[in-house]
């Protein structure tokens, strides 16, 4: 969390949802890409429209690959971990 935000809540849609499986990726480790829609509401104090509201993760290859203790769904790095 980005700033003493009191509290927040965020909705999320994926459009062309079935062509996503349940299993966090497929026989051959690729994604689906499915076009995710994600919305925040925060309350006081309001953030701005410069701030950012997360940063950018590492992929797995820069934490030892998708079998790595640091590696988290197969996708990002733990930053905790690494």
């Amino acid at each position: 969390m980005n700033g003493p935000v009191t509290s927040f809540a965020c909705a999320y849609h994926i459009c062309g949802s079935e062509d996503v499986t349940t299993k966090d990726y497929s026989e051959d480790d690729e994604f689906p890409n499915p076009k995710v829609s994600l919305v925040c509401k925060y309350e006081r104090p309001h953030l701005g429209g410069s701030v950012p509201i997360y940063e950018i993760g590492q992929p797995c290859t820069a934490c030892g690959g998708i079998t790595s203790d640091a590696c988290i769904w197969k996708a990002l790095c733990n930053n905790s971990v690494v």
